[in-house]
């Protein structure tokens, strides 16, 4: 985790700071990442001649002790981005070097994490790469034994065992790196269960990648290396295959759920012909929010049997088509956005950003007629909710918009939270303002907000690498996982104290049911936190499954009123 823990610091210094950093050396071995730091402005420098004034960024395999002096005195600042489990072999050599020990680094001589260590052996040392290669050790010295933190685990084995016999008094610390290390063993465990198949994500030029690649050669696995999605082909694999898929250290987690979910389709193509179709359905469903607009309108129509007005079918309908046409305009947006963004966040199903935008308007302009037969008040705001819906979601005019608000405020606003009261208009106030209930009829709204909200807060959750490194303001880049899921929990317990609360006394009974929608959005957040790299395709359902619960409490609330 030290190389993503690196990423995340740079581009977050860059967020707050406004000011990026010149790495020193590569900071990763993975190409897409390094060719979104350049596009933000995070350059890569290979001489240490002109920092001055610079703020410089130490990369995560460390360097030299002598260069690292160098950049303290000359640069403006320096971010030392070198990996903890690095920095703790640098300290062991340093350590030991001083009371005499000569150090014996297993690993590659040219590799910059070995480059750095060696200036750390105060008393000499020597690199090697297999036991052959231990020859010309000086006699009668303490000797330590330790290892570049990326090495092959049981090469290190090896090279341990023919060390202690020509070394008896040999001091031996296994400093391979606990993920590396879990990494390869996975490999051998997975060979011995029959899984035949091995996708290795990560960059060609990292020895660490090759490394996993190797070892699943080695045992008799079918082997891909992939830096990108669109390197794995359905010919690629067979209906049989049991894949095991692993990356490197230095891979992103936004590129690994960008090949998760290329195999999660690939594994649907080999399914049968129903299964396929089905997927794609359901695919559909919630990728164009078609889910979402359902939900607004089920709630629509609740929220008028709530407060007992008569149900107005031209409202469920203003319901329907301004959520989903307030969701193609912003999919549309969001389409200009693949070289910002990650693919996987991007995709529309294959449509175009013409059919979007088409689709958006051609909604919003439908959705005119039932407005105005619902009452002349509701179809204006109506119009004004399309208005400010299209500001609100065109990239330039929201900027602008942004950038007169206090930055707490233009917080709130980026995170997209805003679009809850769209959501609050159409569920709750135009009910109100067609029947003219009491102040009851705002009791669904601690239904709605706080399920809206939610669904977009686990949203951004579930992209929080991709949104730090690619700059995208949301709630948790702000506050944080941690906070974030304390305000979700807040968010939830207090709108299911006070809808209970509040149905209790001045509603039915039977409208307490669906307060256990808000229940199982907790259970989703617990979920979710647990596994933060799921597949974009599956988090999305599970969001909006929270969408197919609440109708689904809504139509038992509705048919036990009916009978009872």
């Amino acid at each position: 985790m030290g190389v993503r823990n690196a990423v995340l610091r740079l581009v977050k210094d860059l967020n707050d700071t406004k000011t990026p950093s010149s790495v020193y050396g590569n900071l990763i071995h993975n190409p897409q990442t390094i060719e979104v730091l350049k596009e933000r402005g995070i350059e890569t420098i290979n001489s240490l001649k002109n920092i001055l004034g610079k703020k410089i960024a130490i990369r995560t395999h460390g360097v030299p002790i002598d260069e690292t002096r160098y950049i303290k005195k000359h640069s403006s600042a320096l971010l030392n981005l070198t990996c903890p489990r690095v920095a703790k072999v640098q300290s062991l050599i340093k350590q030991y070097s001083r009371k005499g020990y000569y150090v014996l680094i297993c690993g590659d001589k040219d590799h910059a994490e070995v480059l750095g260590l060696i200036s750390f052996a105060e008393n000499g040392c020597s690199v090697v790469t297999g036991p052959d290669e231990i020859i010309n050790i000086p006699e009668n010295r303490n000797i330590l034994l330790v290892s570049q933190t990326t090495f092959d685990g049981q090469l290190f084995i090896s090279i341990s065992e023919r060390a202690k016999e020509l070394f008896p008094g040999l001091e031996i610390i296994n400093t391979i790196c606990d993920s590396t290390r879990l990494r390869q063993n996975d490999l051998i465990e997975a060979s011995a269960k029959n899984v035949n198949t091995l996708v290795v994500i990560g960059g060609r030029n990292s020895a660490n990648t090759r490394r996993l690649y190797e070892i699943g050669k080695s045992l008799n696995m079918k082997a891909f290396l992939v830096e990108e999605a669109s390197e794995l082909c359905e010919s690629d694999f067979t209906r049989d295959d049991v894949v095991l898929v692993t990356a490197g250290a230095s891979t992103p987690g936004w590129i690994i759920r960008d090949i998760l979910e290329r195999l999660y389709e690939i594994k649907s193509f080999k399914k049968c012909r129903i299964f396929r179709i089905f997927r794609t359905i359901t695919k559909n469903l919630f990728e164009l929010n078609i889910v979402s607009a359902f939900f607004a309108s089920a709630m629509t129509f609740f929220s008028q049997t709530y407060s007992n007005t008569p149900t107005n079918p031209y409202l469920v309908a203003v319901s329907f088509i301004y959520i989903l046409s307030m969701y193609s305009i912003n999919n549309y947006f969001d389409s200009f956005s693949v070289r910002s963004f990650p693919a996987s966040r991007n995709a529309r199903n294959g449509l175009t950003g013409a059919a979007l935008f088409a689709i958006s308007i051609i909604l919003s302009i439908a959705g005119i007629f039932p407005a105005y037969s619902a009452g002349i008040d509701i179809m204006f705001i109506y119009l004004l909710l399309l208005t400010t819906g299209f500001i609100y979601f065109s990239p330039a005019l929201s900027r602008t918009a942004a950038r007169k608000l206090h930055p707490i405020l233009r917080k709130f606003y980026n995170s997209k939270q805003i679009a809850c009261m769209g959501w609050a208009a159409v569920t709750v106030l135009f009910p109100f303002l067609y029947s003219g209930g009491g102040a009851i009829s705002f009791l669904p709204l601690f239904l709605i907000i706080p399920a809206v909200s939610v669904r977009h807060l686990l949203s951004d959750i579930s992209d929080y690498q991709s949104d730090i490194i690619f700059g995208r303001e949301s709630l948790p880049t702000w506050l944080g996982l941690h906070r974030t899921s304390i305000l979700i929990k807040t968010i939830l317990t207090a709108s299911f104290l006070i809808y209970t609360t509040g149905t209790a006394i001045y509603s039915e009974p039977i409208y307490l049911i669906p307060s256990a929608g808000l229940l199982y959005q907790l259970y989703l957040l617990n979920d979710f936190m647990k596994n933060l790299s799921r597949v974009r395709i599956d988090s999305l359902i599970r969001i909006d499954l929270s969408y197919l619960i609440f109708i689904l409490l809504f139509a038992v609330t509705l048919v036990l009123k009916l009978l009872l």
